[in-house]
């Protein structure tokens, strides 16, 4: 068009700023579909561990039920242990523990490794 000189100044920068327009709408439609991608990749990561079923054959362990000739319960007294370390010195990790543990008494010990 401007070869033929039938384009004026104005006209130029109309169809410029038109162009500019169409191309920023153009670019929010491509950042909206980036970031659908983006969702769809990251809820197919988080929702794809719910299809997988843990194998359990080897961790479920059945416990037998308890003797009811043992007792009721776990009484420890005055207990103590400890072991010999690398460097050939004793650690001690239990020292003059006394408790009463109930038949069916889930405990842990927790402490320094």
């Amino acid at each position: 068009l401007i070869d033929f000189g039938t384009l004026t100044l104005s006209e130029y920068f109309g169809y410029y700023i038109a162009s500019q327009d169409i191309l920023d709408q153009l670019e929010t439609v491509s950042d909206t579909i980036r970031t659908f991608q983006m969702t769809k990749s990251a809820m197919a990561s988080i929702l794809g561990g719910f299809d997988t079923y843990p194998d359990h054959r080897h961790s479920l362990r059945l416990m037998p039920r308890p003797d009811p000739s043992i007792g009721q319960a776990l009484d420890l007294e005055n207990v103590s242990f400890s072991y010999t370390a690398d460097k050939g010195e004793s650690k001690e990790i239990l020292h003059d523990v006394t408790c009463h543990l109930p038949l069916g008494l889930k405990i842990g010990v927790v402490g320094n490794s």
